[in-house]
């Protein structure tokens, strides 16, 4: 059981699953269920299948669950987002449509798969709706702070290097003026015969910066790629987005980003409890470390087209 997640329980038992179908109109006499996803605490996924009808399950904290249930049914008339099929206050729990395709990681890690081109997801976030008022995504530079400072009392011996990441990151000045899908990356998009299918997790759906999406596919795909996964394909395909991309934002500030996420995701390794977390951990840091690196190139790069251009008016 997970106290903050009162339906996990529930969500995973064959029998009560079995009823929760019943109730949505699909009368199986077999049930299974799978845990497909679970942060302690904070959400988890489970997918319920019978013999003609599959739908999956989002745990969420109760208080969070009716706005969850808004999100879908709002994004739903938008993009191939799985529509609500109904909540559970009390359970924190939300039922939701089985979408086709393959996450898009699964495509990645495929080499005869087709994968969308940043036109498909440029077209993707283009379609995302105006969020309400209130609707705010995290931008990844609000949580560096936090996140060096839990690195830096993980790795010690890396806390002046974490240092100078999150100076070079810096404060966040963009404005939120853009819609977000908030933790847009690889595994939340599917699918099928090289074309975008579905979209998920839109828990973090809000007003975002112009290059938090776009970082955060980045981040990712950078991440995955240091791991092995089919690392030339998977650079590749980044490097495209990488240079589409910069010409429809700030270079400098997405670079920022991207290093945000990079930092974020260091994370990952010590809190899955890798054997080898310390090691990767560190590769991580580095990895932000070159991000950050990067915003300096940028920068150097105006200052010398703005040097050139400012002489060769003098000269006319």
């Amino acid at each position: 059981d997970d106290p903050l997640l009162p339906g996990l329980a529930a969500a995973v038992d064959p029998v009560r699953a079995r009823a929760l179908l019943a109730d949505l109109g699909a009368d199986e006499d077999r049930v299974t269920t799978r845990l497909r996803a679970y942060r302690p605490g904070r959400r988890a996924v489970v997918e319920v299948g019978g013999g003609s009808a599959s739908i999956f399950l989002k745990l969420v904290r109760p208080a969070e669950v009716e706005a969850l249930h808004r999100n879908h049914r709002f994004l739903a008339e938008h993009l191939p987002v799985p529509k609500s099929l109904g909540f559970s206050r009390q359970l924190g729990l939300l039922a939701m449509q089985a979408l086709p395709g393959s996450t898009m990681r699964q495509v990645l890690d495929d080499p005869t798969a087709p994968v969308p081109g940043a036109p498909a997801l440029n077209a993707l976030l283009a379609a995302l709706p105006e969020p309400p008022p209130d609707a705010v995504a995290c931008s990844p530079i609000q949580q560096v702070r936090r996140l060096g400072q839990l690195l830096a009392a993980l790795l010690p011996e890396h806390a002046d290097r974490i240092g100078q990441i999150v100076s070079g990151i810096g404060t966040e000045a963009v404005p939120a003026t853009v819609p977000c899908h908030g933790d847009f990356y690889e595994a939340q998009l599917l699918v099928s015969h090289g074309s975008i299918v579905g979209m998920l997790d839109v828990d973090t759906f809000g007003w975002g910066r112009p290059g938090d999406d776009l970082a955060t596919m980045l981040g990712h795909l950078d991440v995955r790629r240091a791991g092995g996964h089919h690392a030339q394909r998977i650079g590749e395909y980044a490097g495209t987005l990488l240079r589409t991309w910069d010409r429809v934002v700030d270079p400098a500030d997405l670079r920022r980003r991207v290093a945000a996420v990079v930092l974020g995701l260091a994370t990952g390794p010590f809190r899955v409890q890798r054997a080898e977390w310390p090691t990767a951990t560190a590769h991580r840091i580095e990895m932000a470390q070159r991000w950050v690196d990067s915003v300096r190139r940028v920068d150097e790069k105006r200052l010398i087209n703005t040097s050139a251009s400012s002489h060769a008016h003098r000269a006319r």
